[in-house]
């Protein structure tokens, strides 16, 4: 059985409250005896420090753009049609991190430059 989730940025941009779907992520229970039931939250809290703490996902609160990154339960793919899917083999937070990180990064840098663009 296949697990998706979508990370979004959730916040404001510009003045202007807003939602922007960055990547998704991809996990198969098949290959793996793990269970994903809390993985969205852990994920979740996880960005939250990176973002704020160690500034490697952009500044929590920074100029225009104070936000936060949300990790979403996806039931289908229709709404990920768009999205940069990044597969992932365990539900070890850091190691997920680690094979997300860069994707998340161009996908932060595009959507929310294009973003602020348009308000």
């Amino acid at each position: 059985m296949k697990f998706y989730w979508k990370i979004r940025f959730n916040g404001r941009l510009n003045g202007k409250h807003t939602f922007c779907d960055l990547i998704a992520i991809e996990f198969d229970t098949d290959s793996s005896r793990q269970t994903p039931y809390l993985f969205n939250c852990d994920l979740s809290t996880y960005l939250y420090q990176k973002r704020g703490k160690t500034k490697e996902l952009g500044k929590k609160n920074g100029p225009g753009t104070s936000g936060w990154l949300e990790v979403k339960n996806l039931s289908s793919l229709k709404s990920i049609a768009d999205l940069k899917i990044v597969k992932i083999d365990s539900l070890d937070i850091p190691k997920v991190y680690k094979e997300i990180k860069d994707e998340l990064k161009k996908a932060i840098d595009q959507k929310i430059k294009i973003k602020r663009e348009e308000s």
